[in-house]
């Protein structure tokens, strides 16, 4: 499918003289911003551990800061990511070329079991609805073009 997904995305930079690195920064930031918004919050250290890397993983996760009162408590959709990841996320993103892998990771442990539905806040994942509705947008944007 990345093959396939590539594949189209050239054809659509092609048609519509859009720079293909600006398509892969704009999917990146999408597909970013999409895993924190959707990201359950009880601590906030799920959504701040999102980490953005291109061609390498990252492989780090927000420190657990246990007996630390959290505003972020109950609130499940309002907390932002780490500000300081956040910046190293767009630095990652705004280096990033077509052909680059890009990877966005969240390292924390119980990742899979939020992906799977364990979360009501989440009850659909955080990843798969977000890429998704990446492809879909971008397919939309595809089938748009003479």
């Amino acid at each position: 499918m990345a093959n396939s997904f590539a594949a189209d995305i050239s054809k659509w930079v092609q048609k519509t003289g859009i720079k293909a690195d600006i398509v892969l920064k704009k999917i990146v930031f999408d597909a970013f911003a999409g895993v924190i918004l959707r990201s359950p919050v009880d601590t906030g250290r799920f959504r701040a551990s999102w980490r953005v890397s291109v061609n390498s993983v990252n492989d780090t996760v927000e420190p657990d800061r246990a007996g630390v009162p959290s505003p972020l408590k109950g609130q499940g959709g309002s907390a932002p990511a780490d500000p300081g990841e956040q910046q190293v996320a767009q630095i990652a993103i705004s280096t990033a070329k077509f052909g680059d892998i890009v990877y966005i990771t969240n390292n924390l442990p119980y990742g899979p079991a939020l992906e799977g539905g364990w979360s009501k806040q989440a009850p659909s994942g955080v990843m798969a609805i977000t890429f998704l509705e990446i492809v879909t947008n971008l397919q939309n944007a595809i089938a748009s073009v003479p």
